[in-house]
């Protein structure tokens, strides 16, 4: 297998078809052998039996299902493990940004370990003030006590190659699993780089949901 993407899912019904489209659009533009793999974390919404029936339905998408909620974290590396590919793709269920160069991000991999597609490269971060000065903090504390220095610390879209990643043995529970892997692979001398990536919905700029257990989360790596 060459490319899996790999996407957590908790009560996030609406999302899914709209994601499960664009993702197979996505395998029929790449010359690679794909699979596409969603978790989802007990959802109480209907996503569970939703993804049951895509699954049934769809040979390209397998599904993870857990019995009861275990955090972001915990999926993440379910779905990290489950997967095949050698080259792996994370991305938010909410699909916030472009994937029309999808191609192009992916070719930079070729070179690197990890490839973080960033909202804060060559983008205008002074929109929304109040929840970029949250980020600013977030990102500070990250880089602060992690010892790294990537600025979409929380990505909707990572690329990854799976067994260097699943060498870090990362412990996180929800979704400060990312500064954790950007922490330990710097430390371990991975080859790690932040890359421009547009919106989806043009004016729409996307913040990661920064809750105040995230920055609590930080000092428990």
């Amino acid at each position: 297998m060459d490319l899996s993407f790999i996407i957590p899912i908790y009560n996030q019904k609406k999302d899914i078809v709209y994601l499960c489209d664009a993702l197979e659009h996505v395998t029929k533009n790449v010359s690679l052998e794909c699979e596409i793999f969603l978790c989802d974390d007990a959802s109480s919404d209907g996503s569970t039996e939703m993804i049951k029936d895509i699954v049934f339905r769809r040979f390209i998408i397998k599904g993870i299902f857990h019995r009861r909620h275990e955090g972001f974290g915990k999926s993440f590396r379910d779905l990290l493990n489950e997967s095949r590919g050698t080259i792996v793709v994370y991305l938010d269920a909410g699909l916030p940004l472009d994937l029309n160069n999808f191609s192009a991000i992916l070719a930079k991999i070729k070179d690197l370990d990890i490839v973080v597609a960033s909202r804060f490269v060559n983008s205008d971060t002074s929109k929304n003030a109040k929840l970029s000065a949250i980020f600013a903090i977030y990102r500070f504390l990250c880089s602060l006590f992690l010892k790294h220095n990537i600025k979409d610390v929380e990505s909707a879209m990572v690329f990854l190659r799976r067994e260097k990643v699943l060498d870090l043995d990362l412990k996180a529970k929800e979704k400060v699993i990312f500064p954790e892997m950007y922490a330990v692979g710097f430390q371990k001398n991975l080859l790690i780089k932040e890359v421009p990536v547009g919106l989806r919905l043009k004016g729409q700029f996307s913040y990661p949901r920064i809750k105040f257990k995230d920055f609590i989360d930080i000092f428990q790596i």
